[in-house]
């Protein structure tokens, strides 16, 4: 774990590896966002261990969010709100039907229902610049051939 934080930082040292303990970095590579950084360490290092209040209370979609964006949606609820989401269906589940959510699961997203199956495929046979890079010796693998 240490060596590999050290190696990264031979990498690329700046001023945020600087500025913040070992700890902190490997947090916020996980998640970042405001909600972490008001954390101190110790509180963090309890998460990782136990299931932490926050994953009690919020449904695994929620958490799933929280991972890719900065936690706006819980700094701006109470934790008496999201206790009540956990025990009560939301207000999400309330507005939709079981069916509709079951449907939602099933069915391709939003990406997909704008394209038509006709184009996904044609973009999957067709070598397109990713795929020819990878086929022809690029700079990538030329770097690796090169001792060093």
């Amino acid at each position: 774990m240490h060596q590999l934080q050290l190696e990264e930082r031979r990498q690329s040292p700046g001023e945020l590896e600087e500025r913040q303990s070992p700890g902190e970095l490997e947090e916020k590579r996980q998640s970042p966002g405001e909600f972490e950084e008001r954390q101190s360490p110790g509180e963090l290092e309890e998460r990782r261990q136990s299931p932490g209040e926050l994953e009690e209370r919020q449904s695994p979609g929620e958490l799933e969010e929280r991972r890719q964006s900065p936690g706006e949606f819980g700094e701006r609820q109470s934790p008496g709100e999201l206790e009540e989401r956990r025990q009560s269906p939301g207000e999400f589940e309330e507005r939709q039907s079981p069916g509709e959510l079951e449907e939602k699961r099933q069915s391709p997203g939003e990406f997909e229902e704008r394209q038509s199956p006709g184009e996904l495929e044609e973009r999957r046979q067709l070598p397109g610049e990713f795929e020819e890079r990878r086929q022809s010796p690029g700079e990538f693998e030329e770097r690796r051939q090169l001792p060093g």
